[in-house]
């Protein structure tokens, strides 16, 4: 009780999960996930993906300093993954 103070909050023992609203929660985000992922599916595979991106493949109008901001970008992400 000391290390969570449980002991100070006042009426702690009716503080509780009501079920009922954690499986609503639950199945709110799930819908949500699966009706946008879908809906993403169905716009993607709609619109030529494949295409437009191995057409979009060769181009490449980066400078050398958009290039190594992007290097030093993705070294920092990298570096802090591997420190969390």
């Amino acid at each position: 009780m000391t290390r969570t103070g449980a002991g100070t909050l006042p009426r702690a023992e009716e503080i509780g999960i009501d079920w009922r609203v954690l499986l609503f929660s639950a199945g709110m985000a799930i819908a949500t996930g699966v009706v946008l992922g879908w809906r993403r599916f169905c716009i993607f595979r709609m619109s030529g993906l494949h295409n437009s991106l191995k057409s979009a493949g060769g181009r490449n109008t980066s400078t050398v300093a958009s290039n190594r901001f992007r290097s030093i970008l993705v070294g920092s992400e990298l570096a802090l993954g591997w420190y969390c």
